[in-house]
């Protein structure tokens, strides 16, 4: 076995060694049987600060450490930017190696994996990219700061997960950073945007060269690449299987996007039930349509008295908990329904008025194969995310309630 192919082969098992929720999914159903690019060793100067790097401490992530200083000298290190960009001091102190992806030494499209390395005392400034990204820090004391927010340190093997085209910057101190990534979604060799500066092409960014094209010629081109990745992408995807799907997150909209799901069902013709674990205490919009105009396809059963602090007493919440659960696993084992949706219940789970591993258990071994179940509100447990299929966590930017805007039909109920 080559050093590059037992650096695949350590950087596959450290990843599968780690059960992060977030990393779990992002490299779920990747194939990583790949075949080899010929690839000349290419060096950098960066290349030479593995050399003075401590060895982690951590066993997984010294295995992986070891292995890519030992593979160093025959890998093809590069660089996406020029002296234009951040200037010749920058060039010296920064460099990466793809392992596998669209240009590393392992062929794949559909994501791309390697290392950053960067000297001491650098500043990589905010950027941003289409690809959905993951860095883990093989060395500790780097800072990191994301969405223009302060930097703040980061520590060997701390999942680092920046979204699609958030902006995000580093900054080293006496010790350089050396750091596992993971590109995915969008073009795995796009050229960050830099805010203020003028974007390169991919085709310069790749060849050195481009040939004159108009905006609308450029477009066509880029669109037809996106969909053969997307062509092959979705070629793969056959099964079919009732999901476990959590909405969660201090942002507005968990509930909102549920309905929506249980609207598509209706629209469908597809027999599909809601149980309102907190909320059964308040009027809402979708709640009235589905009773007048929808029972028949969709049972709605309200079983909550309102939010936590409006009851101010426990065992009441418990008692409501309870007898809405027990609703909620009378609906899902009824195989006739497509979809349940459980809105609030991570709130009951949050406060303990449900047993948690009551709840794994019946979602593992009673939900039917088919049966999608749909659970909403903040502060999800980690123990349900584990097991979820189809997780999304929204994000509060911005809330009109901080103005003094009070909720407003049609709005938030």
């Amino acid at each position: 076995m080559s050093m590059v192919d037992d650096l695949l082969q350590a950087f596959h098992r450290y990843v599968a060694s780690r059960s992060d929720p977030i990393l779990k999914r992002f490299v779920e159903d990747f194939d990583w049987r790949m075949d080899e690019r010929p690839l000349a060793a290419h060096s950098l100067p960066v290349a030479d600060y593995l050399g003075v790097v401590h060895r982690p401490a951590d066993a997984a992530e010294a295995e992986l450490f070891s292995s890519l200083t030992r593979a160093a000298s025959v890998l093809h290190w590069a660089q996406t930017y020029g002296i234009a960009d951040f200037g010749a001091d920058f060039l010296q102190r920064y460099g990466w190696v793809e392992l596998f992806g669209t240009r590393g030494h392992f062929i794949s499209d559909d994501m791309a994996g390697g290392f950053l390395l960067l000297g001491p005392d650098v500043h990589y400034p905010d950027h941003h990219h289409t690809a959905e990204e993951i860095y883990i820090p093989l060395t500790d004391g780097s800072l990191w700061s994301k969405d223009s927010q302060a930097f703040l340190p980061s520590w060997t093997g701390e999942i680092i997960h920046h979204s699609s085209d958030i902006r995000h910057a580093m900054r080293t101190g006496r010790t350089p950073l050396v750091a596992l990534y993971l590109w995915r979604g969008g073009s795995l060799a796009q050229k960050s945007i830099i805010p203020g500066r003028t974007q390169m092409s991919e085709e310069i960014a790749e060849t050195g060269t481009e040939a004159p094209k108009n905006d609308d010629a450029r477009h066509a081109e880029k669109m037809a690449k996106k969909k053969v990745a997307r062509d092959k992408i979705m070629a793969k995807k056959t099964d079919e299987k009732g999901l476990i799907i959590v909405h969660t997150g201090k942002g507005k909209g968990k509930s909102s996007a549920a309905f929506g799901m249980i609207f598509r069902h209706i629209a469908h013709g597809k027999p599909c039930a809601v149980v309102q674990f907190i909320k059964g205490a308040m009027w809402t919009g979708e709640r009235d349509l589905i009773e007048k105009h929808f029972s028949d396809i969709c049972q709605f059963h309200t079983m909550g008295e309102g939010f936590t602090w409006e009851t101010q007493d426990r065992a009441r919440d418990v008692a409501a908990a309870s007898a809405a659960w027990e609703k909620a696993k009378e609906l899902i084992r009824d195989e006739r329904n497509s979809m349940v949706l459980l809105d609030e219940i991570n709130i009951a789970l949050r406060y303990d008025y449900l047993d948690i591993n009551d709840v794994l258990d019946f979602l593992k071994t009673e939900k039917p194969h088919m049966t999608h179940v749909v659970l909403t509100g903040r502060n999800a447990k980690e123990e349900l995310i584990e097991i979820a299929d189809l997780v999304t966590e929204m994000e509060l930017i911005k809330h009109p309630f901080r103005s003094g805007i009070k909720g407003q039909p049609g709005v938030e109920f």
